[in-house]
């Protein structure tokens, strides 16, 4: 609160002029020491809402905590089930010497795929061999004639060598000796028009007389079907 007292002479030299006095107090109606007290309890309250907003954090790092343990848990069961069948598989089929895949939606595929373009099979194994896919172009690879369509069978990397017929309804190509760099499949394998059977709308492709090299003794299933794509 401040003060001003003494008349103000214009006509007055400077050093004869009247000086103020100012004076400095507690604002009116405002009690010594009352805007510190209110300032103190201002940061109180801001520093329990802090500690409340924290202890919320805290609250929700502990659920995640929980949820990422639960996650991981579920994970370690999922890889390991993942494992296991992988094993079941190559078991049940190390005796396998025909692989058929039967591709639906062959017309939309026709239609709608480019040349170039390819659908990927479901992974499956066979002779220990693991993972193994077909890739199949609808309207053949950047190598094949107008109205061919290729086929493929891509083998796990450094395997041994594998002996096969691939096939496309009911033309055959084989037996050749494939790895996993060469002889992977046929560019032109042969008319998609010609193996889409009557009024049907899928084809059927694969491979056939399959041999691995190594000797296997134990006994399993020799025939596997796909269906669809990945």
């Amino acid at each position: 609160h401040v003060v001003a007292s003494g008349p103000q002479c214009e006509s007055c030299p400077p050093a004869m002029r009247p000086r103020q006095v100012v004076k400095v107090g507690p604002a009116p109606n405002k009690k010594p020491g009352e805007d510190k007290a209110e300032g103190g309890d201002r940061v109180t309250d801001r520093v329990a809402a802090l500690k409340a907003e924290l202890d919320e954090i805290v609250d929700e790092i502990g659920g995640m905590k929980d949820e990422l343990a639960e996650l991981f848990v579920k994970n370690n069961c999922e890889e390991y089930l993942d494992r296991v069948d992988r094993e079941v598989q190559l078991l049940e089929n190390r005796q396998v010497t025909t692989v058929q895949w039967r591709i639906p939606n062959i017309l939309d595929l026709k239609r709608d795929t480019a040349k170039g373009k390819y659908v990927v099979s479901p992974i499956f194994s066979f002779g220990g061999l693991h993972p193994v896919v077909f890739h199949f172009y609808p309207k053949g690879d950047e190598y094949a004639e107008e109205g061919f369509c290729s086929l493929y069978m891509h083998l796990p990397e450094g395997c041994s060598p594998v002996k096969r017929t691939l096939f496309a309804g009911k033309y055959k190509i084989g037996p050749k000796e494939a790895t996993d760099t060469a002889n992977l499949g046929e560019s032109e394998m042969c008319v998609l028009g010609n193996i889409i059977p009557k009024g049907q709308d899928f084809v059927v492709v694969g491979a056939e007389d399959i041999e691995v090299s190594g000797d296997y003794v134990e006994e399993g299933q020799t025939f596997l079907a796909l269906n669809g794509f990945c």
